[in-house]
């Protein structure tokens, strides 16, 4: 049975719904039509015979997967909290290998407790970040290769945190 879709709030509790604010143009409630189609198909078609097929997919809001009926393609999930403390960020930073030397991996951890990161003082910016949105940022900073403490730093303040 195909999934109807709503523009504004939900008037039916059981039906999902793509937007959850009113005034929605239709160019852009075709364009999410679409992707939604496109997403459905791929994550819905089996593997080539004699071949697995892994799909991973990532969302900040389980209730949108649901709502799309994605949950119910996927065997398994995986809750992964978001970073929310310097050691947990550390240990990214080692494992993705951002830094050449241990060395520039201590510099940003060290400028970002000059930062106020870290701190439980009720004023300094609360670490609270996605693993996908840490990537993302990570690898901003690698585009630039003589500073990339500073830009990853820039952009953890940047955040707003």
């Amino acid at each position: 049975m195909p999934t109807r879709f709503q523009i504004g709030h939900r008037s039916d509790p059981g039906s999902p719904t793509l937007f959850s604010k009113p005034f929605w143009s239709s160019s852009v409630v075709d364009h999410q039509r679409q992707e939604y189609g496109c997403c459905r198909c791929l994550v819905t078609k089996p593997a080539l015979q004699g071949r697995r097929l892994l799909i991973i997919a990532t969302s900040s809001s389980h209730s949108i997967l649901t709502d799309l009926g994605f949950s119910e393609n996927f065997d398994s999930e995986l809750r992964v909290p978001p970073i929310s403390s310097i050691k947990s960020l550390e240990h990214v930073l080692t494992e993705v290998e951002l830094f050449n030397n241990a060395a520039g991996t201590r510099q940003a951890m060290a400028m970002l407790q000059e930062a106020g990161f870290g701190r439980d003082d009720g004023q300094s910016p609360v670490l609270s970040i996605g693993v996908k949105k840490l990537l993302s940022l990570i690898e901003m900073a690698r585009q630039e290769p003589h500073a990339v403490a500073e830009r990853l730093v820039s952009a953890l303040m940047g955040l707003g945190m």
